[in-house]
């Protein structure tokens, strides 16, 4: 069973007359994420034209024409540099993107983790881009989220839903 988004799982208790903490239900992480519940769930996320601008963008000094830290976010390669590939830092003891989990894939934390400095032993190292603050914006760290927990695809999956050409209006 695919794990909820916890995200969504966040909206969907925050509108519930029942409304408790996501945190109740979460396990305690050292990580003090920046907190994406507000923003908007992207659906059917694609790497190539989704998340592969992000890095052009926000990575290319370090990680585009060269490899800092052993990785290359380029073009055509950034993909199988990083989905289930361990992580180049050996203290993370987790891979870079691991599908649909964002809690144990190092590329978020790096991009999420407001507090990464001051975890003891700093198993991740610095807060990525490292040219930051600003780092990346809530809508580009809620699309990375979106994508590794969408199974962390090459490619975005076909609307199955609406495949045949579905019209809810017609007789």
């Amino acid at each position: 069973m695919k794990p909820v988004s916890t995200r969504l799982l966040s909206l969907l208790l925050s509108a519930s007359p029942l409304a408790i903490p996501l945190s109740a239900l979460a396990q305690v992480t050292p990580c003090v994420p920046d907190d994406l519940s507000t923003t908007p769930v992207n659906w059917n996320v694609d790497f190539a034209t989704d998340v592969q601008p992000i890095f052009d963008v926000a990575c290319s000094g370090c990680h585009i024409g060269g490899s800092s830290g052993g990785l290359s976010l380029a073009p055509g390669s950034a993909y199988a540099n990083l989905v289930g590939v361990p992580a180049s830092n050996g203290n993370a003891g987790i891979p870079r993107v691991t599908a649909s989990d964002p809690e144990a894939s190092f590329l978020f934390k790096k991009l999420n983790c407001t507090n990464l400095n001051d975890i003891e032993d700093m198993p991740y190292g610095a807060r990525m881009p490292r040219n930051g603050p600003p780092y990346l914006s809530l809508a580009d760290q809620a699309m990375i989220l979106d994508w590794i927990e969408q199974g962390a695809l090459a490619a975005a999956v076909p609307n199955l839903l609406f495949r045949d050409g579905f019209d809810g209006r017609a007789e």
